[in-house]
């Protein structure tokens, strides 16, 4: 894509939030100061992705979200393999997960 590509396709993006994400006051805000449209969605992995008219990147780019290092200490010890079965999905599919704490 070229830069004009990619500015047109900006402004058609939309948000795809996991149905399995909880709906909170605060995750409803952080939605709304991003400043695209949102839609829960059943993620296969992740959080969070996005697509535009032209491109669904649900299948190959997603966000794992974690509010801090303790969820992320608990991922990592009492839910590990939940956390794990994550990532390996991504993995499967040939995506890029990113962690963002």
């Amino acid at each position: 894509m070229d830069p004009c590509d990619v500015a047109v396709a900006l402004k058609s993006m939309k948000i795809w939030v996991d149905s399995r994400e909880q709906d909170t006051l605060m995750a409803r805000r952080r939605l709304r100061q991003m400043g695209y449209p949102h839609e829960r969605k059943a993620l296969s992995f992740g959080d969070y992705s996005a697509c535009c008219d032209a491109l669904d990147l649900s299948d190959s780019v997603a966000i794992e979200r974690k509010l801090g290092l303790d969820e992320l200490a608990n991922c990592y010890c009492k839910d590990r393999p939940r956390f794990t079965r994550e990532f390996e999905r991504a993995k499967q599919a040939g995506a890029k997960l990113y962690l963002l704490v």
